[in-house]
């Protein structure tokens, strides 16, 4: 893949991901050209204009996400936050202004209101449980309901599960939060990368906030709760496989995985990364081989239409 940005002079350059390089690049014939100068200055987001906000505003939203804030109570080391990754914005104490927040949800619920939809809004960070996210959220929560109270709010939640304090549980249970978990496996798994800004191990606080939140409300648990690994070297596949479907904190929810990401990172050496990539093509496979293996004994057991007889025998 590769990406067009602009730098401050307005000249347009081709970052290719996957090679890390940053060449000239020629609109009119799509093609690469020499090597810039090493003070030329890369990257530099020029301004949405407001013709492009308001194209973006013209096309489905849904859901509307609200970053409040930067700020992080882990350093995963895999987080593409961390510093590991090359053009990413590293972690920060910034938080969302209110008046921003408003301002985008006060569109939203035009929008809303017009195609007669629900009012989707997510909330992520950083860890939005941190108490200034939290007053954000509280905040915008409390704004919809004053001023748009025909409109149904479906709210969304992203942490990592640190912060779920008896407080925050209940906010959560109150509000019908759907609430997207971070967690990647077992005990040592979880601990390999997942660890506090400290450098504490994460899984024993966030298995005693889950259990606290099912204690106070097993069915909104059981409907609302949803989990996201993030698989990393080395795999261990069969292991998170089954802590996943059988731990009864996690057995028969909703799952979301992705691979973590091996682009234009210093976390992990070539060998690392070839041995992941072939570990997951092999898990992959070993997979879905049960299913190939019954789809093709039904295929033999199918007999075509042209050899079957057409009278009685």
């Amino acid at each position: 893949m590769k990406l067009v940005f602009q730098s401050y002079s307005g000249a347009e350059w081709c970052y290719d991901i996957h090679s890390g390089v940053v060449k000239p690049y020629k609109v009119e014939t799509n093609a690469i050209g020499k090597e810039p100068p090493e003070e030329t200055t890369f990257f530099k987001p020029n301004p949405f204009s407001e013709e492009d906000l308001e194209q973006a505003w013209g096309r489905e939203v849904d859901p509307f996400i609200l970053n409040v804030t930067e700020r992080c109570s882990n350093r995963c080391r895999y987080c593409v936050y961390g510093g590991a990754y090359a053009h990413e914005r590293v972690h920060s104490q910034r938080v969302m202004a209110l008046e921003t927040a408003i301002k985008g949800i006060e569109r939203y619920c035009q929008l809303c209101k017009a195609s007669s939809k629900p009012l989707s809004l997510s909330f992520y960070g950083g860890e939005p449980m941190f108490a200034e996210g939290m007053e954000r959220i509280k905040a915008v929560l409390a704004y919809v309901h004053k001023q748009h109270p025909e409109l149904i709010v479906k709210p969304s939640f992203t942490t990592n599960g640190n912060l779920l304090t008896e407080e925050n549980c209940r906010f959560l249970i109150d509000n019908e939060f759907q609430v997207l978990i971070s967690l990647d496996g077992p005990e040592d798994i979880q601990n390999r990368y997942r660890v506090t800004s400290a450098g504490a191990p994460t899984f024993a606080t966030i298995m005693e906030g889950l259990r606290r939140l099912r204690d106070l409300s097993p069915d909104y648990y059981a409907r609302r709760v949803s989990f996201c690994a993030v698989l990393t070297p080395p795999l261990d596949y069969v292991r998170r496989s089954a802590f996943f479907r059988e731990h009864p904190l996690t057995a028969g929810h909703t799952m979301l995985v992705s691979n973590v990401s091996l682009y234009n990172q210093t976390l992990f050496d070539e060998a690392t990364t070839q041995a992941f990539t072939q570990e997951t093509i092999q898990a992959t496979t070993r997979r879905h081989r049960p299913i190939i293996k019954r789809q093709c004994v039904a295929r033999r057991n199918v007999i075509p239409l042209s050899t079957r007889s057409s009278g009685a025998s």
